[in-house]
């Protein structure tokens, strides 16, 4: 928030709240990993969703922490607790895409419903307010015409064996890993805020 609200701003008393109560026993892992196109168009094409889901299921995976009672390493997936579906409705909404694209039939297309600000799947509705960001939508006011930014969320309450300098470690390796790693043919660029 910083640079982006008035310093008296009600969401920054808001925010310092929320994290107050998530953090009651030390500060646990909070990483936005925001997601443009390089040719600065819509997020929204079925290439660069497939590489955003790619990113989600890279990131989820392959930084470990570890827990001393658990007496190994963990992945995000295995740590997320309650923030594990943070990043869903991004899943959601490229299957949906690639679903219809499949098969464009009467049927189908009255079981997805890829709208903004929700969506929904065969009778289960999704927020994409958290991840898409720079909406333009079609004339009807609820199809997504284009998305400038996709926010990855990743979010994990404190364990009681990590220490502050390992939160931090795993943060650092999610940028490292996209500052030196990831190559120019990738189809996005990518900012990391760590709060």
């Amino acid at each position: 928030m910083e640079g982006w609200a008035n310093d008296n701003a009600r969401s920054r008393y808001e925010f310092n709240v929320f994290q107050e109560f998530l953090d009651a026993d030390g500060q646990g892992i909070t990483l936005f990993l925001m997601l443009r196109a390089r040719d600065n168009q819509s997020m929204i094409r079925p290439e660069y969703l497939n590489e955003t889901v790619q990113i989600i299921n890279f990131v989820s995976s392959h930084f470990l922490i570890y827990d001393a009672d658990a007496r190994r390493n963990q992945s995000f997936d295995e740590f997320c607790g309650g923030f594990c579906q943070a990043n869903e409705p991004v899943r959601q909404f490229y299957n949906g895409m690639r679903v219809l694209a499949a098969n464009a039939s009467f049927e189908l297309e009255n079981r997805i419903d890829l709208a903004y600000p929700t969506s929904e799947m065969f009778s289960r509705s999704f927020s994409l307010l958290p991840n898409f960001f720079g909406i333009e939508l079609e004339d009807d006011g609820r199809t997504l015409k284009s998305v400038a930014m996709i926010a990855l969320i990743f979010r994990a309450e404190k364990h009681r064996s990590w220490t502050r300098n390992m939160v931090k470690q795993w943060e650092l390796g999610v940028q490292t890993y996209f500052e030196k790693y990831v190559d120019t043919s990738s189809r996005t660029t990518f900012c990391l805020i760590d709060l």
